[in-house]
């Protein structure tokens, strides 16, 4: 049964627009995804892009097709090398492109890598009153914390949503 709903799923990856195909310059196709599709549109704007939306099952067939449209491919991606890994394990020339792995990524990054000057970016406004993180309205980790903070349960976790949970009204 998995292996048949596999199967669904992958007829599925190749229709879905999660997974689409922005084309530009056939010169440069970068494969892409998350925020990573964000800053290259903003780093690169002219490249043709395959934004992955849905990463597994892969689209196979879309990202050999959008190969084979472009002189060059390359892969943008934070920290493990999942895309550029898969695209290689499916025969597909992937040409390097210099992004550090660790660090955070930014448009300044990509356009470094592809040898452009980093997009303009506007200075920081430095007299605006502090504000407090908070979770997304709508978070669905806020159900989360209320139900451990119930039971008295301690909450570890990486930086971000999960730390939020430790300041108030969550406390936890």
């Amino acid at each position: 049964d998995l292996d048949d709903r596999i199967s669904a799923l992958s007829e599925f990856a190749e229709e879905t627009p999660l997974n689409r195909v922005d084309m530009g310059d056939a010169s440069v196709g970068i494969v892409t995804s998350g925020v990573s599709y964000q800053y290259v549109k903003e780093a690169v704007p002219e490249a043709s892009v395959l934004k992955v939306g849905m990463g597994f099952p892969l689209p196979v067939r879309k990202l050999a097709e959008f190969a084979q449209s472009v002189d060059r491919l390359v892969v943008v991606e934070e920290a493990d090398p999942y895309l550029e890994s898969s695209l290689r394990s499916m025969g597909l020339e992937v040409s390097e492109l210099r992004i550090p792995r660790a660090g955070e990524l930014s448009p300044a990054e990509i356009a470094k890598a592809f040898g452009q000057t980093a997009p303009e970016m506007r200075e920081a406004i430095d007299d605006l009153p502090p504000r407090p993180p908070l979770m997304c309205p709508g978070c669905p980790h806020r159900g989360a914390y209320h139900a451990m903070k119930k039971v008295k349960a301690i909450v570890t976790g990486d930086i971000g949503c999960y730390t939020l949970g430790a300041l108030p009204p969550l406390s936890s």
